[in-house]
């Protein structure tokens, strides 16, 4: 037996994402479900975040693993009280969404673009918070992660179980002292997201359903008719 599914879904490790540059993600089974990572909360192009590569790093890599060698950055500068981006949903809504990254931790090394410069940082908060289509917080969406945490890792998962749809996810960086004297910084490496089933999906998989207990009901009158 086989089961309709009306959603689509996104991810990315950011391995296609071109260096200082916003991101743009489409589901290639529901085109109109796609992503914009660095909009504004109405989704216009130019709030901070953008692409890192090879100068967002650490030793290693300041974002830490990211197989990619590639994340999705946000940073604010010594002085500045924070920083904001926004992932936003264009079209249809997401259902849910899953966002992993690395938040600096004090001492941290964060290498400038273009390259050059480098400055120590301070230990990092992120606040996560889910918004409907209408630009009202979703209750319960809002979580916050500090360097502290897991080594300065995180991970955010959100899941709509009201049915408002998630329009949109700012991703609010600030100094967890709160002094601003030393930038802090903080990476997206990997994220991923649901779509909300559009009403003309719905509509599709309830005629579907009709129609497979239709022929369920026809095949057991003959059934009943044969004995």
């Amino acid at each position: 037996m086989c089961a309709l599914s009306a959603q689509a879904t996104i991810s990315t490790n950011f391995a296609d994402g071109r260096h200082g540059q916003p991101y743009y993600l489409s589901s290639g089974t529901t085109p109109r479900f796609s992503a914009v990572l660095g909009a504004g909360q109405d989704g216009v192009i130019g709030d901070p975040g953008q692409i890192y590569g090879e100068f967002f790093g650490q030793t290693e890599e300041f974002y830490g693993p990211a197989a990619s060698g590639v994340a999705f950055g946000l940073t604010a500068p010594g002085g500045a009280a924070s920083a904001t981006t926004y992932v936003y949903f264009q079209d249809v809504m997401a259902s849910s969404v899953q966002i992993s990254g690395y938040i600096s931790r004090p001492a941290d090394i964060f290498h400038s673009d273009p390259p050059g410069g480098s400055s120590s940082t301070d230990g990092g908060r992120v606040t996560l918070t889910a918004y409907d289509g209408s630009g009202n917080v979703i209750a319960g969406s809002s979580y916050d992660f500090n360097s502290n945490d897991d080594n300065g890792n995180y991970d955010y998962s959100f899941t709509d179980t009201v049915g408002l749809g998630i329009r949109s996810v700012s991703f609010l960086l600030s100094d967890m002292d709160g002094t601003g004297t030393l930038p802090v910084a903080a990476t997206i490496t990997s994220f991923s997201a649901t779509a909300t089933p559009e009403p003309s999906s719905m509509a599709l998989l309830g005629l579907a359903g009709l129609s497979g207990a239709a022929v369920r009901r026809y095949r057991r009158r003959r059934i009943a008719k044969a004995e």
